[in-house]
């Protein structure tokens, strides 16, 4: 079936590059290599069924006088992004850890205090 394209959405495709780290690149690009439409509120209001069948192919920008105020994505987009903020959540959190100078607790220490063995 024909992709059904809404009137007055524009479609177009950006890429940025992120020095602050691969993981945090790979986040953005992710969002920002996807081709995007965007869809005024009043478009997106009254095309809803049209804005949401396009928003399965790819994000949907919503924008009120110009300004983005929201983007529609499908449930999986959506779950990698949360994955990826909490592997970088992670990351932030090793890297804090690893330069504490409190003493390591061995690995075997930490499962009979566990009870796991």
């Amino acid at each position: 079936p024909k992709e059904r394209e809404l009137a007055g959405a524009k479609t177009h495709g950006a890429s940025i590059g992120i020095t602050q780290g691969i993981n945090l690149y790979k986040l953005f690009s992710i969002w920002y290599d996807i081709c995007m439409t965007d869809l005024s509120i009043s478009e997106a209001r009254a095309e809803l069924s049209g804005a949401i069948a396009l928003a399965e192919k790819r994000p949907v920008t919503i924008s009120r006088h110009g300004k983005p105020i929201a983007v529609l994505i499908t449930p999986s987009l959506y779950e990698k992004f949360v994955e990826s903020m909490e592997e970088l959540e992670d990351i932030v959190d090793f890297d804090k850890a690893s330069t504490e100078n409190d003493p390591s607790i061995p690995w075997e220490q930490v499962k009979k205090d566990l009870g796991l063995f």
